[in-house]
């Protein structure tokens, strides 16, 4: 009997290990697996992706995207990206998931919300944006990044369409438990005829009892094996030849500096906050300064401040560009404004994501070693980084390196230093008309060149006209505020004091002397005057403001721009 049966057995245990190998090599299923988009109607302009589109990968996607006709894929950080898109109408780019014949599709949500935005292009958010045309395979990955908090958005321009239609290759570990208990089950019954075949030919019951009891184990075994396979897990494709182009990009590929303060707080209270920070890398920076200085280029050859130009320059920094373009319409040899350098040395901006945000650039012109320190603010989302300060580093002054972890907004109030910025600037505007007001800034502040000359030519105007009297009066104007906060809590703020020079003969038939330029600005036909002479200026200055707490408290005037607005007579 066993002749029949071990010869069988052996037959069956050969077949199923074969059929085992078998299920993991040439009858296995295909480990990858290609999904596409279900067609969108009426999509929105915008089209929003993430990283970490479920079901696919949580380090990162390759997609093939396809379009009619040419379309943008700009990238941002994930709080940039929905803070631009806003209340617009836009799909969202979902993740994995089945059609009723179970073949995977990438779900794609749509959004209401208003239909057209503006062109999303040239947003100073983006870290990068790439055009495409037909289709493009775009590889997208966080996996060197530990915030993983990228993500895309895709357009036209802000009125048609955004693409929806996607294509994606990913692979699946197959399932090899079931191929595995089969290959098992099929050594037992092998080694079973063989037993049978050439054991010995007598046994005992007991020894049959025992030798089926282990077959029953090995069933059940394996049976349990084949139940309990795990679900198949996702990963991303190896990279293969694809179509062009092919636009790999990810952030981590681009140096960045990591720059938060409370309104009333320091750096270190910024850095409790554990919410969604932004931070620009120096691909943003270069392209904010570069665009600003040749708006500003621009600006300057034809002495007039056109609209585009205002995209890029703001509050102070405006007002003293149209100012100083007046006054030379008047007195051509009046000084021009210094060109805006590209040469960043260092940046920080704020990184708490709330608008507006702040951004001091440290940079130096082409033709010259003295930087510049120059102030931008980004009012909202869709609203690029303006320039609303610059002011060359006065002689003697000196500035630490900045450690761009922990960099927070200024407020005029702040508490925590050894002045709060508005009452710093307002005691300057006092004590640089008159050094007798507000006398203890004198000892707070560090001594300084440009100050120095100030006061010596306040001086040298009094001595000049002993006929006349001359005074001299500057107020802060407290909507030029603006600063950071650093990590040591000290803050970095710029602001503006408009000056007042007024000066009135004495006596009757007195007379003032009045200097080429002078006479130029007031339309004055002699070089004096008994009429009364005021001359209007603005003064922009950049300041340190120690924290309490600091060893060194003294405070700095790091940076001065004078601009002579006007003269006039009578």
């Amino acid at each position: 009997m066993r002749k029949i049966i071990s010869p069988i057995a052996m037959l069956l245990g050969l077949a199923l290990i074969v059929l085992g190998i078998g299920q993991q090599t040439w009858w296995a299923p295909p480990t990858v697996v290609s999904a596409s988009s279900a067609k969108v109607h009426d999509a929105a302009a915008l089209t929003v992706i993430k990283p970490n589109i479920e079901g696919i990968s949580e380090d990162g996607v390759e997609l093939t995207i396809k379009a009619e006709g040419d379309f943008k894929v700009a990238m941002g950080r994930t709080v940039d990206v929905e803070a631009w898109v806003g209340d617009a109408a836009h799909q969202n780019v979902v993740g994995l998931t089945e059609s009723e014949d179970k073949t995977p599709l990438i779900e794609v949500e749509k959004v209401d919300g208003e239909d057209t935005v503006p062109d999303p292009t040239n947003s100073d958010l983006w870290v990068d944006v790439q055009e495409g045309s037909g289709s493009m395979l775009y590889r997208f990955s966080n996996a060197d990044q530990d915030d993983k908090d990228w993500s895309l958005l895709l357009f036209t321009n802000g009125k048609s369409a955004a693409p929806t239609e996607f294509v994606t290759d990913y692979h699946v570990e197959p399932d090899r438990s079931g191929p595995v208990a089969v290959i098992l089950v099929g050594i037992v019954f092998l080694l079973l005829g063989l037993a049978m075949l050439f054991g010995p030919k007598r046994q005992g019951r007991r020894r049959r009892v025992e030798g089926a009891a282990a077959i029953a184990v090995t069933g059940v075994l394996a049976a349990s094996l084949t139940q309990g396979a795990l679900p198949a897990s996702a990963s991303p494709s190896p990279n293969t030849e694809s179509p062009s182009p092919t636009q790999t990009q990810s952030p981590a590929e681009t140096e960045s500096a990591a720059p938060e303060g409370e309104e009333t707080g320091t750096g270190e209270e910024g850095a409790e906050n554990e919410g969604p920070r932004v931070q620009l890398v120096n691909s943003q920076v270069e392209r904010i300064l570069n665009d600003t200085a040749k708006k500003l280029e621009s600006a300057d050859k034809a002495q007039k401040v056109s609209s585009a130009v205002k995209r890029r320059l703001a509050g102070p920094a405006l007002a003293l560009r149209e100012d100083n373009y007046t006054a030379r319409a008047k007195a051509s040899d009046l000084a021009k404004l210094a060109p805006v350098g590209t040469n960043v040395r260092t940046y920080a901006g704020t990184t708490d994501p709330e608008f507006p945000r702040q951004l001091l650039i440290v940079a130096d012109q082409d033709k010259s070693d003295i930087p510049q320190l120059l102030f931008f603010e980004q009012r909202s989302a869709r609203s690029n980084y303006r320039l609303v300060s610059a002011t060359p580093m006065v002689p003697g002054a000196s500035l630490d390196p900045i450690d761009p972890t922990q960099i927070g907004k200024a407020t005029a109030k702040q508490s925590g230093l050894v002045a709060t910025p508005e009452k710093l600037f307002t005691d300057l505007a006092k004590n640089l008309s008159d050094d007798k007001q507000a006398k203890n800034l004198t000892s707070d502040l560090k001594e300084n060149t440009y100050i120095q000359l100030i006061r010596q030519d306040q001086k040298k105007q009094v001595e000049d006209n002993p006929d006349a009297k001359v005074s001299f009066a500057r107020s802060f104007e407290p909507d030029s505020l603006t600063g950071i906060t650093l990590k040591d809590g000290s803050v970095l703020a710029t602001g503006t004091l408009k000056s007042t020079m007024k000066s009135t003969p004495e006596d009757d038939g007195a007379s003032l002397k009045l200097n080429d330029l002078t006479k130029e600005l007031s339309g004055a036909e002699s070089d004096s005057t008994e009429q009364t002479l005021t001359v209007q200026k603005y003064e922009q200055y950049t300041v340190l403001i120690p924290a309490k707490d600091a060893e060194n408290k003294k405070i700095q005037v790091l940076g001065v721009s004078e601009v002579t607005r006007a003269a006039r007579l009578g």
